[in-house]
């Protein structure tokens, strides 16, 4: 049942009702494996979400930082966009290195 309830797209009253119907001494353990799915996806977007957010936040440090430190009136946006699109654990590095980055081409080196 949990398998089911993991891969289809489903609306829980039908499918309790379905269960219901078919074999009512389940509804119970259909119910409480359904709320266990739910609150498992709720947390996983949490996660999620605050791994999002501490990517935004090491991404505008970056920005703040490299355009304070290089005296540059705004940020490369292909550089922006190339910082989404790395992982948390190189936005750290370069976070934690960027008083040895000497210019903006070294901090490409980084994004490569």
């Amino acid at each position: 049942m949990k398998y089911i309830l993991e891969i289809v797209d489903y609306n829980v009253d039908i499918m309790k009702n379905k269960v219901d119907t078919i074999i009512p001494e389940r509804s119970e353990t259909f119910m409480s494996t359904a709320n266990k799915l739910r609150e498992e996806g709720k947390l996983e977007g949490i996660k999620e979400g605050m791994k999002e957010s501490r990517k935004e936040e090491l991404i505008e440090t970056i920005v703040s930082l490299t355009v304070k430190k290089f005296n540059i009136d705004s940020f490369p946006p292909e550089l922006k966009k190339s910082l989404y699109n790395n992982e948390i654990g190189t936005l750290k590095i370069i976070r934690d290195n960027l008083l040895n980055i000497e210019s903006i081409e070294d901090l490409k080196k980084y994004l490569n």
